[in-house]
């Protein structure tokens, strides 16, 4: 009972807040000389009520949530820009505790969409253009824009369940995911054609295997879902999905040869990154041991298929992501980690293969920028 009264009491001081913040943000487009004070005020109720939620909140992303914006109404107040843009992400508040209270299918299905689309505005897109700026708050920053991410995915989920079941299926899933990868062949050549040079060669041929194997793994599975007799653990299925884990370490340990080629160890970090994707390879062939072996659930070989593939791959991303010029080691370092919420929300069910392909072809198109502005060019 104590904790309804303390969640109604949450709710209203929230609902109060986002109001306030749209009407500061509305106000600040006449550019009145209260503007600064209208926005104190502001802050000083964001700090008191993220205090409160930080006391009774028992999950970890409110409570995260709430530390960044203590951080936020503590420390932001010389940076305008930065401290009106996070101060405005409290509007998206407004239709998200209403939807808490309306029962009226279509009222609420309208007050979703302005959810959807205030949260998406404010969280996403407008706090995107502050995390260019690396004097104060970046830890924080950066922090609360990957949970505003996890939740937005979290929304998407949400909304892919309810209306799009129809097209939930692994026929479309293979059926698409056996291309998608050949995008990025002529992207490739198309962006390293501006600046020709040698080291590009070894990652145009780590990108053309990958798409190779890519389009065998997913063309053999979409043939496989046409014989009711067949299981995915057929070995001519796992065969192509361990060849093109191969393919995909090997795509990655070429890129490290590709970015640092000018750098005069490379020979170490190529040793080291190939001792980690041997390494990986090992334990993949380990995985496919202990589903045999044991009868285990394929769920969780996929899980443990995915965990042991990524650790190598993340680490060449975190080696690529040092060499890149800020501009382009932003949105690369957002890519890589919406790819992980990706799969770990999976906010598109069994599309979201599909999703996080597409998501590897904007992936490409900063890397070759990374390799066409590289620091050790």
């Amino acid at each position: 009972m104590i904790m309804n009264i303390i969640k109604n009491i949450q709710n209203i001081n929230g609902f109060i807040i986002g109001n306030y913040s749209l009407f500061v943000y509305l106000y600040s487009l006449k550019q009145q000389t209260t503007y600064i004070s209208l926005l104190n005020t502001l802050n000083t109720l964001v700090l008191k009520h993220s205090v409160v939620e930080l006391v009774t909140s028992k999950k970890y992303d409110i409570i995260v949530h709430r530390l960044c914006s203590v951080a936020f109404s503590l420390y932001l107040q010389t940076k305008e820009e930065i401290f009106s843009t996070i101060l405005y992400s409290e509007i998206p508040t407004i239709f998200y505790i209403l939807k808490k209270y309306i029962d009226h299918p279509h009222l609420y299905n309208a007050n979703y969409v302005l959810f959807y689309l205030s949260f998406f505005k404010f969280k996403i897109y407008d706090f995107y253009t502050i995390l260019n700026d690396f004097d104060i708050g970046v830890l924080c920053i950066y922090t609360q824009y990957i949970i505003n991410l996890y939740w937005f995915l979290l929304m998407n989920k949400h909304l892919y369940e309810n209306f799009m079941q129809p097209l939930n299926n692994l026929f479309i899933k293979h059926s698409v995911c056996r291309y998608i990868n050949f995008v990025n062949v002529p992207l490739t050549i198309y962006m390293y054609s501006y600046d020709p040079c040698k080291r590009y060669i070894y990652d145009i041929v780590g990108i053309t295997v990958l798409s190779a194997s890519s389009y065998q793994y997913h063309n053999d599975f979409y043939n496989k879902l046409n014989k009711v007799n067949d299981s995915f653990t057929e070995n001519d299925v796992i065969n192509n999905l361990l060849f093109d884990s191969v393919c995909v370490h090997l795509r990655s340990w070429l890129s490290i040869l590709t970015s640092y080629y000018h750098v005069k160890n490379l020979w170490l970090l190529l040793v080291v990154s190939g001792g980690f994707h041997m390494y990986s390879i090992f334990l993949s062939n380990m995985n496919v041991l202990q589903l045999f072996i044991n009868n285990g659930e394929v769920n969780v070989f996929i899980k443990c298929h995915t965990i042991i593939l990524s650790v190598p791959v993340l680490c060449d991303y975190l080696l690529i992501f040092m060499n890149s010029p800020n501009e382009i080691a932003i949105p690369y370092l957002l890519i890589i980690i919406i790819g992980e919420l990706l799969i770990f929300v999976k906010p598109f069910g069994k599309l979201n293969e599909i999703a996080f392909q597409t998501l590897l072809v904007g992936q490409t198109y900063y890397y070759c920028l990374s390799n066409l502005n590289s620091i050790y060019h």
